[in-house]
C-alpha cells in the first residue's frame, strides 16, 4: 500500500484509503435513463443518485462525503445480444443527485453509474437500467 501511495497523486489518495485501508461501500443507482435521436447521434439523459458509506469493524455504517471520480456509462448491444460499450468515462460525483446528458453514435440499450460494478455497492443491480425512448412533451 505504501508503494501505491508514493505514486498516486494527492487528488486520488482517497482511493487507496477507500480500497485498502477502510470498509467503503456505495449506494449508486440509476433513477432514469432516456434517449432521443438528434441527427445521426443519440442523446442519452441520465438521472443518478450516489451515496458513500464507511463501515466500522462491527459493520456499523456512516454516510461520508462523496467527492469521487465514478464511471458513467452507456451500453449498446451487438448483433448477437452482447453488451458493447458506447461511452464509459469517469465523472466527478459530488452530490447525491446528479444528471448527465451524453451523446453516443449508436442505439443505447442500457446506461448508468458504475455500470460494470467496479465499486463495492450495497445493491449493484440498480446501477444501470434499460434506456427508453424519451416521450414527446
Amino acid at each position: 500500500v505504501e508503494e501505491f501511495r508514493k505514486v498516486t497523486p494527492d487528488s486520488l489518495q482517497y482511493i487507496i484509503t477507500d480500497m485498502f485501508e477502510t470498509i467503503t461501500l456505495f449506494e449508486n443507482r440509476t433513477k432514469e435513463a432516456t434517449y432521443e435521436k438528434v441527427g445521426d447521434e443519440y442523446l442519452v439523459h441520465l438521472d443518478i443518485s450516489a451515496i458513500k458509506y464507511r463501515a466500522d469493524s462491527l459493520g456499523n455504517e456512516s454516510k461520508i462525503t462523496l467527492n469521487d471520480w465514478i464511471d458513467i456509462g452507456v451500453l449498446g448491444e451487438t448483433d448477437d445480444g452482447r453488451d458493447t460499450v458506447l461511452y464509459l468515462q469517469k465523472h466527478k460525483i459530488n452530490q447525491e443527485e446528479m444528471s448527465f446528458d451524453i451523446k453516443v453514435n449508436a442505439l443505447p440499450v442500457k446506461a448508468g453509474i458504475d455500470p460494470i460494478n467496479k465499486l463495492i455497492d450495497r445493491n449493484p443491480v440498480d446501477n444501470r437500467k434499460a434506456v427508453s425512448l424519451k416521450e414527446e412533451s
